[in-house]
């Protein structure tokens, strides 16, 4: 059975996965800009020990938070993980599978047989 923490979560996946990539994307904007004054002082030899320092960090942090915001699974996604396992291990619903599917295929040819009756 499913908590109502669970269904909260479940919701908010959408959002969950908005605001981490709205925080991957600014934190590669950050990356980007910091490779701007390495850039420029590439020949000089000179360049900032913070500058270096927050390259190293950022570059491997953006492709991690790029990984995880793509694993994020939808709303429609996570509802269909809760839920499909229980409806198709449903012992009551498997018993009366065949039954339905023989009755949903009576139905469908006694409508085929009715069309082609009606027709010249």
């Amino acid at each position: 059975m499913l908590s109502p923490w669970t269904v909260y979560w479940v919701m908010q996946m959408d959002h969950i996965f908005r605001f981490s990539l709205i925080f991957t994307v600014l934190t590669g904007v950050v990356a980007a800009l910091s490779f701007i004054p390495w850039a420029d002082s590439w020949n000089n030899d000179a360049v900032p020990k913070c500058i270096a320092r927050a390259v190293l960090w950022l570059v491997p942090l953006v492709f991690a938070l790029g990984a995880a915001t793509a694993l994020i699974p939808s709303t429609k996604t996570m509802c269909a993980v809760l839920t499909l396992p229980v409806v198709v291990n449903n012992q009551t619903l498997q018993h009366d599978a065949t039954e339905i599917y023989r009755l949903g295929l009576d139905r469908l040819r006694g409508a085929l047989e009715i069309e082609e009756s009606v027709e010249p």
